[in-house]
Parts: C-alpha cells; sequence; structure tokens
C-alpha cells in the first residue's frame, strides 16, 4: 500500500510535514511502517495524543513491559523493543504480553496474566541472542501491521480449526489465494523488521 508523500506526513495529523519527512525530521519513519491500514491508524492515533512530543527513558520499557517466561531471553527483549520506532514501542507496552520458553524452561504452567493483551509466543530453543531479537522484531512487525484494533474479534484458530480452513480452501478451490495471503502477511513483516534491524 504506497502512500504519497503528502499522505504519510498526513498520518501524523498536522505534527509533521511532508517537507520534514523528506529532510529526515522522523528518522524512524518508513513506507514499511505504514502498509496496512492497521498500522496507518495505529500512527495515527499516537501522534493524535502526543506522541511525537513525549520524551521516554529507555528504563522504563523495563519496568512496563509485559514479559513472562525464561528470565534468559529478557535481555534480547528488552533490545528489540527498545530498537522499534516510539510508536511501535507505545503499542507492545500499552497492548501487546511476551511469553519466551525454551532456553531455560520447556514447558511452563501459570495463570495467564493475558486479558485484553495480544500474545506473542517466543521460542529461545536456538539459545541465540541475536536469533531471539530478530525474532522477537518479527512478531512485533505482524503485532503492529496486522492485529486488530483492542476490542475488536481476533482471528485466532485452535490448530484443528486452522486444518479446516485449509481443508474447505482446497475443496473449494482457494488453497493457493490462502497460501498467497499468509506469505504476503509474513513478507510484510520481514521487511519491517529488515528495516528496525538496519536503524539499531
Amino acid at each position: 500500500m504506497n502512500l504519497s508523500l503528502q499522505e504519510k506526513a498526513d498520518l501524523f495529523g498536522g505534527v509533521v510535514t511532508a517537507r520534514q519527512l523528506v529532510n529526515g525530521a522522523v528518522p524512524w519513519f518508513c513506507q514499511e511502517l505504514v502498509e496496512t491500514e492497521s498500522a496507518q491508524a495505529r500512527l495515527r492515533q499516537w501522534a493524535a495524543s502526543g506522541g511525537m512530543a513525549r520524551t521516554f527513558p529507555p528504563a522504563r520499557i523495563r519496568e512496563e513491559l509485559r514479559y513472562y517466561g525464561d528470565p534468559r531471553m529478557l535481555p534480547a527483549v528488552i533490545d528489540a523493543v527498545a530498537s522499534v520506532p516510539p510508536p511501535v514501542r507505545d503499542f507492545v507496552l500499552e497492548e501487546v504480553a511476551l511469553l519466551g520458553i525454551g532456553w531455560v524452561h520447556i514447558g511452563r504452567t501459570f495463570l495467564a496474566p493475558f486479558e485484553g493483551q495480544r500474545m506473542i509466543i517466543l521460542s529461545g530453543a536456538s539459545h541465540d541472542e541475536t536469533r531471539i531479537g530478530r525474532l522477537v522484531l518479527h512478531e512485533l512487525a505482524h503485532a503492529w501491521l496486522e492485529s486488530p484494533a483492542l476490542g475488536e474479534v481476533a482471528t485466532c484458530l485452535p490448530a484443528a480449526g486452522l486444518e479446516n480452513v485449509d481443508a474447505l480452501a482446497r475443496d473449494e478451490g482457494w488453497l493457493d489465494d490462502a497460501f498467497r495471503w499468509r506469505r504476503a502477511k509474513e513478507n510484510r513483516a520481514d521487511a519491517l523488521a529488515r528495516q528496525w534491524e538496519a536503524s539499531q
């Protein structure tokens, strides 16, 4: 979804002009950040709430991040969240919970404290902080680009339900379209995560 320069500036609600965007006044802004209507709406809402004027001490990430699970993964998760643009960071701290599993613990049981939040599940099985950091960026990109707004119905199906959808798609002849749609979502998340990684 390519926006004109003026349309990109309009996402900031008058706080940033097209000229300022061209001149690099918002160094974290990139086309990949606003590839979906959900992402555009989030950026608009963030700018309207005074996001461009807010200051943010980095220590707040550790204090406010809703991370559960393997403590060994926490530094990589914090570093990844610290590297995303301010509107994404604020979105993550307000609406996302992360669960890390697989580095120290191969299983975990506890009451889920995630009501009203998006859940990102991260595997630490690689025991590689760089790979975990990339995984975090990729999943944060999915959350930013694709997730419905809080209060909207999420499209999370149990695995058996997804198998049923695939069977229906196969029977009705649209399975290739379903795979293309899933691949497009992965490609968008990959492109945005690469932008964030390159800016570190």
